[in-house]
């Protein structure tokens, strides 16, 4: 393949004879584009394209890809299959600041049209905002790193800050007897 070229185009004069209908490998970076995601091969695509009926084009299908996924707690890294539907189209006279989730802009003047860009946004899209290899996920300890999933370690656990000492001094024990005193002499 030319990587020179754009991976998926659509030519107008076929939509326009009807229904495209694509499917194929996306050709995305290692990484996917994103933190926290390598992918372990590259993503499949089932597409459909179709005139939008204003002069836009409707795409519709699946995504699917293997990922490896870090955890954002305990840093450990494990493959997930994720699976995608798409559906977005790509409207004339929509600028890029106006595009919304599902709707891009589309060159008129273009007579074949690529849809990769929008591919890869969906799919970006498609990733979670937060990964974590389970909802129970202790994490790594703050101070000795410890996988805490694994192991407990023998760090103190309330560690606490020095710039707070005086804020617990006036709400802990004296400041509230003080109080009370006054009160009874009053």
């Amino acid at each position: 393949m030319d990587k020179g070229l754009p991976a998926i185009l659509i030519t107008r004069s076929r939509l326009a004879e009807g229904v495209v209908d694509w499917s194929g490998q996306l050709p995305l970076d290692e990484d996917g584009g994103a933190e926290d995601v390598d992918l372990v091969g590259p993503p499949a695509a089932v597409l459909r394209a179709d005139e939008s009926g204003s002069g836009g084009i409707h795409v519709t299908g699946r995504v699917s890809a293997t990922v490896s996924v870090r955890c954002r707690r305990c840093l450990v890294s494990e493959p997930r299959e994720l699976e995608h539907a798409v559906d977005f189209r790509l409207e004339p006279g929509v600028d890029s600041w106006d595009e919304a989730p599902g709707l891009y802009t589309l060159d008129e003047r273009l007579e074949a049209v690529d849809l990769l860009p929008a591919l890869r946004e969906e799919f970006l899209l498609s990733l979670p905002d937060f990964p974590v290899c389970r909802p129970d996920c202790k994490g790594l300890c703050d101070t000795c790193g410890t996988d805490l999933n694994e192991a407990a370690c023998g760090c103190e656990t309330a560690a606490t800050d020095s710039r707070w000492d005086a804020l617990r001094q006036v709400a802990g024990g004296s400041g509230a007897d003080d109080n009370d005193d006054t009160n009874q002499g009053g």
